[in-house]
């Protein structure tokens, strides 16, 4: 792995603790498959899914449970950190767009982003 996708990982997973302090919410799953998958490769597979993974959701009604922005620690946001972005196709970014949008979200890091046309 190069250093950048060593330090996604390590964001991933230090995400998936936050939320779990913050909210009492583990994603056991998505932690072990980014352990063994690596973070790019988990964030690659989930994405090219046709459905949003049920984490989304539950990161979205955990947020809305607590009052707290949790979709901020989302594997979608953190894919379109200007750092991130380079990992991923524009396609795979613009899924993680469109997966936020349906919950009228978009990372502060993001509000400038541009989906490719058509």
């Amino acid at each position: 792995m190069t250093q950048l996708e060593d330090e996604f990982q390590a964001m991933l997973l230090d995400d998936a603790r936050i939320v779990h302090q913050k909210s009492g919410y583990y994603g056991g799953w998505f932690v072990d498959m980014v352990v063994k998958q690596t973070g790019v490769g988990a964030a690659r597979h989930l994405i090219d899914q046709p459905e949003p993974q049920s984490g989304l959701n539950r990161l979205w009604l955990e947020g809305q449970r607590i009052h707290q922005d949790l979709l901020q620690y989302s594997l979608e946001a953190r894919m379109l950190m200007p750092k991130y972005a380079p990992l991923f196709k524009k396609a795979q970014l613009d899924t993680a767009y469109d997966r936020l949008a349906l919950y009228d979200y978009c990372p502060p890091w993001a509000k400038d982003y541009k989906r490719q046309a058509g």
